[in-house]
């Protein structure tokens, strides 16, 4: 944590999410430093120079789905440590699996995700870290193979 502050990352393609998860957070707590990324690759990059606390990651982005940029977080050691927590649109049990399988701490539906409600998944996400049972899923689906949870871009929904 940088200056006693919880890094806080946000990847969501949707420019209003991004700053209403924020707003959330700031709401929440001052003790949040929240940045934000609107694609995975960007969000990649930030989670390597920012090294944050907690991910607030989408399903469902357009470059790249939120299973793959797990996948990747969940692929580097730096990571293991970092819990994610997977925001969707969608109300499908198979994706909440999916995510919960390839190693999220948690799932959140962003139209029942209020300040306090995210608050509290932070908080629970960063506990179960430091008493180490948030820890990033070992199961990482190779490079090569197609997750069974990919959402299509023509399927895209925030």
């Amino acid at each position: 944590m940088a200056d006693n502050k919880i890094v806080v990352l946000i990847i969501d393609d949707n420019e209003v999410d991004r700053y209403t998860f924020s707003r959330y957070l700031r709401e929440t707590s001052s003790e949040y430093e929240v940045h934000e990324a609107a694609n995975g690759k960007s969000g990649l990059d930030l989670a390597a120079s920012l090294r944050p606390d907690c991910v607030l990651l989408d399903l469902n982005l357009v470059e790249q789905s939120g299973f793959e940029v797990l996948n990747e977080l969940a692929g580097h050691e730096t990571y293991l440590k970092v819990p994610v927590i997977m925001l969707t649109g969608h109300r499908w049990d198979a994706l909440k699996k999916g995510a919960l399988g390839l190693g999220a701490v948690d799932f959140l539906l962003k139209h029942e995700t209020d300040a306090t409600r995210l608050g509290e998944a932070v908080r629970r996400a960063l506990t179960s870290v430091s008493s180490d049972k948030g820890a990033m899923a070992k199961m990482v689906v190779t490079s090569g193979e197609q997750s069974p949870y990919q959402i299509r871009p023509d399927n895209h929904a925030n």
